[in-house]
C-alpha cells in the first residue's frame, strides 16, 4: 500500500475508533458506572473488614472476628486482606469510589499492554476502542458493582505474560505469586509454567507466595 494511502486509512480508522469509543463511553460511564460506583458492596468491602479486623488483632475466621465484621463467613485467603491495609482510613462510601476507579484504570491499562504488544494499529487508540466496548458491558458494571478483585489479577497475568514472551521467568512467578495472594485461583496459571518447563518461575510464585 502507498505511503500516501496508508496514511489515509490510518487516519479514518484512528478517527472512527475514537468517535465509536466517546460514544460508548457516553453511553456506559455517565448511566451505568456512576450507579455502580455508589453501590457499596462486594468483594473490596469484605476484604477492607478484613484488613480492619487484622489491625485490631482479630481473627476475621474466627466467630469474634465475623461477628465484629458484620460477616457469615470469610472467604478469602489470609493474605487477601493485607492489599487493603492503605485503604483502611477510609469510609465504605471513599472505599468504593477510590478502588472502583481504580478498576476503570487498570483495565484501561490491560487492554493498551496487549493492543501493543499484539501489535495491533494504533495501540493507545485501539485499547481505548476495546476499552469502551468492555465498559457498554453489563458483566463490566456487575464488576465494578461488586468492586471484585479479578481485574487486578487479571494485570498481573498480562504484565507476567509479557514478562514470559521475553523469558523473564522469575518475574512472571512474582507477578503470579502476587496474584495468588489476591485470591488462589489464580495459582491455576502455575501449572502453565511447569508443562513448559519454567522451573524458576513455579519457584518464585511458591516463594512469593509463602
Amino acid at each position: 500500500m502507498p505511503h500516501r494511502a496508508r496514511c489515509a486509512s490510518t487516519f479514518a480508522y484512528a478517527c472512527a475508533a475514537v468517535a465509536a469509543s466517546v460514544w460508548l463511553l457516553r453511553d456506559a460511564f455517565v448511566p451505568r458506572l456512576v450507579a455502580a460506583l455508589k453501590s457499596g458492596g462486594g468483594d473490596c468491602v469484605i476484604n477492607w473488614l478484613g484488613a480492619r479486623a487484622w489491625q485490631k488483632g482479630l481473627d476475621i475466621y474466627s466467630p469474634a472476628g465475623l461477628k465484629w465484621a458484620g460477616l457469615a463467613s470469610f472467604g478469602h485467603p489470609p493474605t487477601t486482606p493485607l492489599w487493603y491495609l492503605p485503604f483502611t482510613p477510609y469510609d465504605i462510601f471513599d472505599l468504593t469510589q477510590i478502588y472502583g476507579h481504580f478498576l476503570l484504570l487498570i483495565l484501561f491499562i490491560h487492554l493498551v499492554l496487549v493492543a501493543s504488544e499484539l501489535c495491533a494499529p494504533l495501540p493507545l487508540v485501539t485499547g481505548l476502542l476495546a476499552y469502551a466496548l468492555v465498559m457498554d458491558t453489563q458483566w463490566w458494571v456487575y464488576h465494578v458493582t461488586m468492586l471484585q478483585l479479578s481485574e487486578p489479577i487479571a494485570l498481573l497475568y498480562v504484565l507476567g505474560w509479557l514478562c514470559l514472551r521475553r523469558d523473564h521467568d522469575i518475574a512472571c512467578g512474582i507477578l503470579l505469586g502476587l496474584a495468588c495472594s489476591m485470591k488462589l485461583y489464580a495459582g491455576l496459571l502455575v501449572l502453565l509454567l511447569l508443562v513448559g518447563r519454567r522451573w524458576r518461575g513455579a519457584i518464585a510464585v511458591v516463594a512469593v507466595y509463602r
